[in-house]
């Protein structure tokens, strides 16, 4: 018997061709509506983190016969220990010969009806395999008739414990060999939501049992998508997704056993289950500082995002608990500090001269806001904006900590009196419609900053809270903005001028999209406030009239600009009725209203 041939127990490299047409240049083949896409999705997806792909995407006029048979040859010089992803998402069609044989046949951008020689044989695409180096090699086809791929040989069942020991070539179809498949309800979409919720090892097997349950139940049986090994391989397994490791960390070391077994077990199932355990142990003096520190571990670092969803919401729900005691417990003592930091314009003198103070009392909203909120009190200064913008004096005021986060925000638009009350869009130049309805939130976490929210929402929202809490509550002009993120040495970031992505979330940082407004306080301000670079961009009132339907300025960077967008002295401008992905906002009080 002959020698196999030894494989690492990892992958040296990831590669993925993916082929998406909607429009074909013969007029007489139907258009289709998805399937590029499709196939850009596939390959944002499996291009960045956890997947890793190296991608090369072929799309419409592209994708022609030649085009891509071209690009499979180049593939076949992958490395030995490498995976390759050969996705295809268009029509397909099946034909039988005198013989009574059926041929499966992939229809290219140049594809002519009728003419089966300028379509790719499925049996050239699966021959592939045949050549290329690559231990492990998936061919997903999206297209109709394309479960004729799984007719061509069979092959034994993959034996789990020699995944990526073993080579394997494996096959995910949209549909069986007579089924054509539906482009509404596209097998790739239920691909990518699968695999972006990832949290336990998918293998392609995986993936195919997980596609053909749902896409039969959801089209009664119509399509059912077909997966399998075809012949040439050894028993392995396409592995999609792994879970990295998790790292012990020695904060670990000071919890009980059973709990620490839990939040660092390798299943992110487990750990999830274990923080409901750290969480009822927080109201425990004796452990609640090691429960703390392990939680904020695992929000900040769990390679899972429901594990750190699910650390960051045992944190907050804690910190509501802390803050709301903390307010009845010290209600007479606040209005004690307000009034002594209203006495006299002695103190304002003072507040304006020692910006680090430690005699200056902090003020905190009622148990109105979830937490983290916390005010920054800011000195009165002197700004230059850029490009000949104007040299401003700013007034002593008071600016929020952090930007407004999505439970924040949420208040607002759950309240009786909040964001559906007419009496806070009266005056301005809003859409009829507008405050009809809210934007629907992208990454809807806590203590995440709101985005998906327009300028209008964001000073309806300060008028909200100023009645709320006989407050002076607005958002900050450009110029008190500029000051509270550089003071007086005009840096070019909150912390200094060396532009540095590990105190921000920026493109650089690679995480993609927002992050707790408190993850980075190695970023703050010389007058503490956090994230004034960087997660959302920042609406700021510029002191024109709020009628003015004008566009409106905002600062600081997202999470998917670059590192130079977040420089502090930099603008962007946008209409006040804009809501998108990128854009927040934080508040900001006048002194001495508090």
């Amino acid at each position: 018997m002959p020698e196999l041939p030894t494989y690492k127990n990892e992958y040296s490299e990831s590669h993925l061709l993916a082929v998406g047409i909607d429009t074909y240049t013969d007029p007489r083949m139907v258009p289709l509506g998805n399937a590029e896409a499709d196939a850009t999705a596939v390959a944002s997806l499996l291009a960045a983190p956890p997947f890793s792909f190296s991608t090369q995407l072929l799309l419409g006029k592209q994708a022609t016969k030649q085009a891509v048979q071209d690009a499979l040859f180049d593939m076949r010089r992958t490395d030995r220990d490498s995976r390759v992803i050969f996705f295809f998402s268009g029509h397909g069609y099946v034909l039988t010969d005198n013989f009574n044989n059926q041929t499966g046949y992939l229809a290219c951008a140049d594809t002519v009806a009728n003419r089966d020689h300028t379509a790719l044989e499925l049996s050239d695409v699966m021959d592939f395999r045949r050549h290329a180096a690559a231990k492990h090699i998936l061919f997903i086809f999206d297209s109709c008739y394309s479960g004729q791929a799984l007719g061509l040989t069979k092959a034994t069942t993959a034996t789990v414990d020699q995944y990526r020991l073993r080579r394997t070539y494996q096959v995910l179809t949209a549909g069986a060999g007579d089924q054509e498949v539906f482009d509404y309800h596209s097998m790739t979409q239920y691909m990518i939501t699968y695999l972006s919720n990832a949290a336990e090892m998918i293998t392609a097997d995986h993936l195919g049992l997980h596609l053909k349950d749902v896409l039969a139940r959801e089209t009664g049986g119509m399509q059912i998508p077909q997966y399998g090994p075809i012949g040439g391989g050894q028993g392995g397994s396409f592995i999609l997704y792994e879970p990295p490791p998790v790292v012990v960390n020695e904060i670990f070391l000071a919890l009980p056993d059973d709990l620490r077994d839990g939040l660092t077990d390798p299943s992110a199932k487990v750990r999830r289950f274990a923080i409901a355990d750290a969480a009822d142990l927080l109201t425990e003096p004796d452990h609640r500082s090691a429960v703390q520190t392990a939680l904020q571990h695992l929000r900040d670092h769990d390679p899972n995002s429901e594990v750190r969803a699910r650390a960051d919401k045992a944190i907050e729900e804690f910190g509501e608990a802390l803050s709301i005691l903390k307010n009845i417990g010290k209600r007479h003592q606040d209005k004690q500090n307000q009034a002594q930091l209203h006495t006299s314009d002695a103190q304002t003198d003072r507040l304006s001269q020692q910006p680090h103070s430690k005699e200056i009392e902090q003020v905190e909203l009622p148990a109105l806001l979830p937490a983290p909120f916390d005010w920054c009190a800011i000195p009165a200064g002197r700004v230059t904006l850029e490009e000949n913008a104007g040299t401003f004096d700013v007034h002593p005021f008071w600016m929020a900590k952090y930007p407004i986060t999505y439970a924040q925000f949420q208040v607002f638009i759950d309240a009786p009196d909040g964001f559906y009350n007419y009496r806070w869009w009266q005056g301005l130049a809003v859409d009829a419609n507008h405050w009809k309805s809210h934007g629907e939130q992208m990454w809807k976490i806590a203590n995440h900053p709101r985005e998906r929210v327009s300028w209008w929402d964001a000073v309806a929202f300060t008028l909200w809270l100023s009645a709320k809490t006989e407050m002076d509550i607005r958002l900050p002009t450009i110029w008190e903005w500029q000051w509270a993120a550089q003071g007086p040495d005009g840096r070019r970031y909150p912390w200094g001028n060396q532009s540095d992505p590990g105190r921000c979330n920026v493109e650089e940082s690679g995480i993609r999209q927002t992050t707790s407004v408190d993850r980075y306080p190695n970023g703050a301000s010389p007058y503490g406030v956090l994230d004034m670079s960087g997660n959302v961009w920042e609406w700021c009132f510029n002191e024109l009239q709020k009628t003015q339907n004008i566009q409106r300025q905002l600062r600081g960077g997202s999470y998917r600009g670059i590192m130079a967008d977040a420089e502090v002295n930099l603008s962007k401008f946008e209409f006040p009725d804009r809501r998108d992905k990128y854009s927040g906002f934080r508040i900001a009080c006048s002194y001495p209203s508090m």
